[in-house]
């Protein structure tokens, strides 16, 4: 058999994230460029590719599992600026002799956005809120728990399960400096 046959392929494939990155930069690169260019159709067909890139990353932004509602908003606000970025070109375009074709990519364009903001906005709403607990050493979970929840035990065994979940913790009574728990604020243990 030959070489090549018994190769193990060790290649993972794109997460939906990593993919709507790539097409994200993608875009907002042909955004650049296309401001970039003094020649008009050179400007369009770079304008063509930008959207296409920029419309790929927006249905990507469907399957990207966000870990926090600060993640999702980034996310949000970084694509709908990329967006907003695109159609500032577009309208730089709207004089020009393809301006049926551009307003009409403007509003495709607003409708994405519309749609990419709703769809996220309803992702958000799904996930936890969360809390950024930040300690000055490594800090007993029952501790927080109590520090967290008060003396219910109930509550303390939940946290403690849903902490040690949260961060993968290997020694489960012990946590680390940082820990995500579901709440709205920040606080500091000492």
């Amino acid at each position: 058999m030959a070489p090549a046959a018994e190769a193990v392929s060790v290649s993972s494939g794109l997460t939906a994230h990593q993919a709507l990155d790539i097409c994200a930069d993608a875009g907002d690169a042909f955004v650049q460029l296309a401001g970039d260019t003094v020649s008009r159709p050179d400007t369009v067909l770079l304008a063509g590719c930008a959207g296409d890139a920029l419309a790929k990353a927006a249905q990507l932004a469907a399957y990207v599992e966000f870990a926090s509602r600060s993640e999702a908003s980034s996310l949000r606000d970084n694509l709908v600026g990329k967006l907003d970025a695109y159609t500032d070109l577009l309208s730089s375009l709207a004089e020009s002799d393809f301006a049926a074709e551009v307003s009409a990519s403007i509003r495709a364009t607003r409708d994405v956005r519309l749609c990419l903001i709703a769809d996220i906005n309803e992702a958000i709403g799904r996930l936890p809120a969360t809390r950024i607990i930040e300690t000055d050493r490594t800090t007993d979970s029952f501790r927080l728990a109590n520090h967290l929840y008060g003396d219910d035990p109930a509550s303390r065994t939940d946290i403690f399960r849903s902490s040690s979940a949260t961060v993968r913790v290997i020694q489960q009574q012990f946590l680390p400096v940082e820990l995500r728990s579901q709440n709205n604020d920040a606080r500091n243990l000492a």
